[in-house]
């Protein structure tokens, strides 16, 4: 279970998570296995140029891409970029993840769909 805070005024926002992360899974044998990690990481700085940050709860992937690495890989294919609006780098950031062919091809998408 994940623990996250946000402590937020007019001039700033403060993020805050605990860092354990469960890991569930079936084993050759049908058994449902679970294993719990500490250090994970859930807060991330979404922009290079600007304090934008992002946290993340539950499954630690996406589509079988790790949370971490499509945001790292969105920081990078933001460059400079900015917006005016904590609500324009979220629909940048949406618009990133239903165009994005390299990591979620059309195969992949409805594979996760229909299963």
């Amino acid at each position: 279970m994940t623990s996250e805070i946000c402590v937020m005024n007019q001039m700033s926002a403060v993020l805050a998570a605990d860092s354990a992360s469960t890991l569930s899974y079936h084993d050759e044998e049908g058994h449902h296995v679970r294993k719990y990690f500490k250090g994970a990481h859930k807060i991330f700085q979404i922009s290079e140029n600007h304090p934008v940050g992002l946290m993340i709860h539950g499954n630690a992937e996406i589509l079988g891409v790790p949370w971490e690495l499509v945001i790292k890989e969105f920081r990078k294919h933001l460059k400079n970029r900015s917006f005016d609006s904590i609500e324009g780098y979220a629909k940048h950031f949406q618009k990133y993840l239903v165009e994005n062919q390299q990591f979620f091809p059309d195969q992949a998408r409805e594979e996760s769909f229909f299963t």
